[in-house]
């Protein structure tokens, strides 16, 4: 809540090739969106696709309105991922098509992902839409799961795919991200199957839901793997030393410099 735009690292983000940014960090304070609005305005001077995910979490909002400014920082973005519920709540309608259109004639949107859960997703750009249905999984989490499917989505972006193979690819990381507790385990497992998705050869199989002890054993893990993660830096380092398989990535959130 303290994020002030001096922070932001202008020759890093000139690296990157997306910057992705949401909804819940300007809704934190003044300061917080001054720094939002000068990352958008730093991709802007760098020519960088801006995506945008409005996730609305109305506890943060307490007695504030913040429709207006989400929906003007929507438009700015080139990519927009959002829920059906956050459309209807920023646009005043909930129906995929309508959806996109109004992104993209009052907005920068050149690809968009509306998002419905169980129910799947579209995705579209300017050439048309695609209905992507939901991939088999056995949930036992949704924590995580709107970040994963964006997280796999934007991959495919900068790997130069369709736009309905990036929704493919989302579907299979957003429902994987469920079968574990948290948002940090799978990410190398569902890289590999959004891969398989897109190229179309993967093979659905029906799963069966853990049982009790496994899914607390299951979270045992996770609670030990966040320690792990807790004795870094977060950046990939430990002891000012980078770990196996660590490199700079292409989209990321602005850092601090």
């Amino acid at each position: 809540s303290h994020m002030h735009p001096r922070i932001l690292d202008e020759d890093y983000l000139a690296q990157a090739d997306v910057i992705h940014l949401t909804g819940i960090t300007p809704v934190l304070g003044d300061s917080c969106r001054e720094t939002v609005l000068a990352a958008m305005d730093l991709a802007g001077k760098h020519k960088k696709l801006i995506s945008f995910d409005p996730n609305i979490r109305r506890k943060l909002w307490k007695d504030r309105d913040f429709v207006p400014m989400l929906r003007d920082m929507m438009f700015r973005a080139h990519i927009v991922l959002l829920g059906a519920d956050e459309a209807e709540a920023l646009l005043g309608v909930s129906e995929a098509g309508r959806i996109m259109d109004l992104l993209f004639e009052k907005g920068q949107a050149r690809y968009v992902a509306v998002k419905d859960g169980a129910k799947g997703a579209v995705v579209g750009d300017r050439g048309g839409l695609t209905a992507i249905p939901p991939f088999p999984c056995a949930s036992i989490d949704p924590v995580g799961a709107g970040d994963a499917f964006n997280a796999a989505f934007l991959c495919g972006i900068l790997e130069g795919r369709d736009v309905a193979d990036c929704g493919r690819m989302g579907a299979v990381a957003g429902a994987l991200a469920t079968e574990t507790y948290g948002d940090r385990r799978s990410a190398r497992r569902s890289r590999a199957r959004c891969a398989s998705a897109s190229a179309g050869t993967i093979r659905k199989r029906k799963r069966t839901p853990q049982s009790p002890r496994s899914a607390r054993s299951q979270h045992e893990r996770e609670k030990a793997l966040a320690r792990h993660h807790l004795s870094h830096d977060g950046r990939g380092h430990r002891d000012g030393k980078a770990l196996p398989g660590e490199g700079p990535a292409r989209a990321a959130h602005p850092r601090p410099a």
